[in-house]
């Protein structure tokens, strides 16, 4: 039997994988590296428990493996054979660490980006308002001369705009009433008519 035409270049399996195949006695026929004792014996016992599985075996180190079956009897009159793959754990679950430790450094990235464009819009939208509050208690304090400047094309630019021309309206009626006020107080103070035409 000429293994390489059999089996085919040892070299064109994927890296850090070996290949077994054992014919019903347990016994390979051919593996793509040398294999310990013990290893051979963890095979074999997987291999009678079910014809199909995947299982871990240890040789210094956790390796996965997986084994199928060859139906082998019904064309040729022999036994079948068990074609095992196996590899290393760490070069399967080395990869799936790093994704791990990747993907929770941007989990942190994006909570932090986050962070900082919530502050930068919770600053964004209390500016304008500070600057209305303090105005409208300077209303409140008779101040009818002050402006909200908020230079701003959005909805805070047009309450700013709303509020300056109600501060406005607000000085000019509130100085209406003051003069309004003032008129009738003179007028209820003086008896006289003449006084009164002339005021």
């Amino acid at each position: 039997v000429n293994p390489e035409f059999l089996w085919g270049d040892r070299e064109g399996y994927p890296y850090q994988t070996d290949f077994c195949v054992l014919a019903s006695a347990k016994m390979p026929l051919f593996c793509s590296r040398e294999l310990s004792v013990s290893a051979i014996a963890q095979w074999r016992e997987n291999l009678l428990r079910v014809a199909r599985s995947d299982f871990t075996w240890r040789d210094g180190e956790a390796h996965l493996a997986a084994s199928r079956s060859l139906f082998l009897r019904a064309g040729f009159n022999v036994s079948d054979f068990s074609v095992l793959a196996s590899t290393p754990e760490s070069d399967v679950l080395g990869p799936l660490i790093a994704f791990k430790q990747n993907i929770l450094l941007l989990i942190e990235l994006a909570i932090c980006l986050a962070c900082i464009l919530a502050m930068t819009q919770i600053r964004r939208i209390m500016t304008p308002l500070e600057k209305l509050i303090s105005a409208t208690r300077r209303i409140g304090s008779h101040q009818f001369g002050v402006t909200v400047e908020i230079d701003r094309t959005d909805e805070f630019g047009e309450l700013a705009s709303a509020f300056n021309a109600m501060a406005q309206q607000l000085g000019h009626q509130f100085n209406a009433l003051t003069v309004f006020s003032e008129i009738d107080r003179f007028m209820l103070s003086r008896k006289e008519v003449d006084a009164i035409v002339e005021m």
